[in-house]
């Protein structure tokens, strides 16, 4: 293992991905710093029951992107990558402007289809206010999403991340500071969080624009846009499902949660998750990097390169995965006291069980870039498929018993599932098997 890592360090440094690496892992290790800090402001000023509605709703917006994103953002950075390579930017350009247009479409139809539910009895009045916000916020974060994209293509990983992962959070952070530092402001609930939320969405979203527009190439600047429209929906199809069953992957533990137990379990659970986050920032990091990377190898057909890539983007996840997830473990009790306060003393267990499914993730390595940049999505939506089917049985079984504890368990199992159908696509698509030194096999 050891001369491994030292393999993969040599190669890195004398490659050229270190500076962006660099980068990118300090904006990642930022933006989660401040993520966590927001989550910690945010769970002492609304409490576990407060913070779970508010952690709820966020999963609920979540889910509200399904139809406004539609896979959108990784056709667009795979394509965006494809245009540096064969020139093909109006084609690119023509991308984007039919993705936005979609996005603000389907917000509208989410709106008006969301309408008579918010202001039905199955809604506390109470929590209409809330749930007012949901597409709105849901809205901003496509956007984010899709406008990202086509600087991640440029290859300007860390500069992608910055409106989204470091200025968003850092402006909500400001801004509930400013709101309690103000003595005659009323006490926060979760509708005036989510009203600081949309509003850090909304100059996250001017700032990505900016970025876009300033790294745009000049071939690109001069491109008519052109629609290419049957291509791009029979690519999307596949990619809208992927992203449509991962996002019921990702939220059913926190929906399931918010329905099934209590809005304390919610928020205890949420905690959890926030901190696990710091096991795969090596993860992050490495897949931010290198999707262009395999997007751009598969093209030009560097299947050799590929494989290497892949194995030795697998190792560094998982060696910078281990001594976080160590550290939690021994920490874990004693940071969870003193940054969220004894109400939130509930989370070790469950972040402990997310903690040992953040390094199977970490040991697998990138392989949904892998197979959503080199053509086999279909594969990765089958094994998202299943890993959903999973989570959601699993924590409809465990959550009523056991609550924060039991959605740990069967999100941890899910993930299990997910990557270990990942790993065996990879192999038997790309010849590509993480963590082996073996040469890659025949290309199927």
């Amino acid at each position: 293992m050891i001369a491994q890592v030292r393999s993969f360090l040599s190669k890195l440094v004398a490659g050229d991905l270190p500076r962006a690496t660099a980068a990118t892992g300090a904006l990642i290790v930022g933006s989660r710093v401040l993520g966590l800090a927001l989550s910690i402001v945010l769970a002492r000023a609304l409490g576990p029951a407060d913070y779970g509605v508010f952690a709820v709703v966020l999963s609920l917006a979540n889910f509200a992107t399904l139809p406004m994103r539609a896979g959108m953002p990784t056709l667009l950075e795979r394509e965006t990558s494809r245009a540096g390579t064969r020139g093909t930017w109006a084609s690119a350009n023509g991308l984007l402007r039919w993705g936005l247009r979609n996005s603000l479409i389907a917000a509208c139809v989410v709106q008006l289809l969301a309408l008579p539910v918010i202001f039905s009895s199955a809604v506390e009045p109470a929590m209409i206010n809330a749930y007012l916000l949901v597409v709105p916020v849901a809205l901003g974060t496509a956007l984010l999403g899709i406008l990202a994209a086509p600087v991640r293509g440029f290859g300007r990983v860390a500069l992608s991340i910055v409106p989204d992962l470091v200025l968003r959070p850092a402006l909500a952070l400001l801004a509930l500071l400013a709101v309690a530092a103000i003595t005659w402001a009323p006490p926060l609930d979760a509708t005036g969080v989510l009203s600081i939320h949309l509003g850090s969405l909304a100059v996250s979203c001017f700032a990505a624009w900016a970025i876009y527009r300033h790294l745009l190439p000049d071939a690109a600047r001069s491109a008519v846009p052109t629609r290419d429209t049957p291509v791009w929906w029979r690519s999307i199809r596949w990619l809208a499902l992927i992203a449509g069953v991962q996002m019921v992957n990702t939220n059913a533990d926190l929906v399931l949660l918010g329905s099934l137990s209590t809005e304390e379990e919610a928020g205890i659970y949420r905690i959890a998750s926030q901190f696990s986050v710091f096991v795969t920032f090596g993860l992050g990091v490495v897949s931010s990097v290198v999707a262009p990377r395999y997007a751009s190898l598969h093209a030009s057909g560097k299947m050799a390169e590929l494989a290497s890539l892949a194995r030795r983007s697998s190792l560094a996840s998982l060696v910078m995965a281990v001594p976080v997830a160590g550290l939690l473990a021994i920490v874990g009790p004693t940071v969870l006291a003193r940054t969220t306060g004894p109400a939130f003393a509930a989370s070790y267990v469950p972040l402990m069980i997310l903690c040992v499914a953040q390094l199977v993730s970490a040991a697998a390595g990138p392989a949904e870039q892998l197979l959503n940049m080199t053509g086999h999505e279909r594969d990765t939506l089958l094994g998202v498929f299943l890993s959903a089917i999973a989570n959601l049985l699993l924590n409809a079984l465990l959550i009523p018993r056991y609550g924060a504890t039991g959605a740990a368990i069967g999100t941890a199992l899910s993930v299990g599932v997910w990557n270990g159908f990942l790993v065996y696509a990879a192999r038997n698509r790309l010849g590509i098997r993480p963590l082996s030194q073996h040469p890659p096999v025949d290309q199927i």
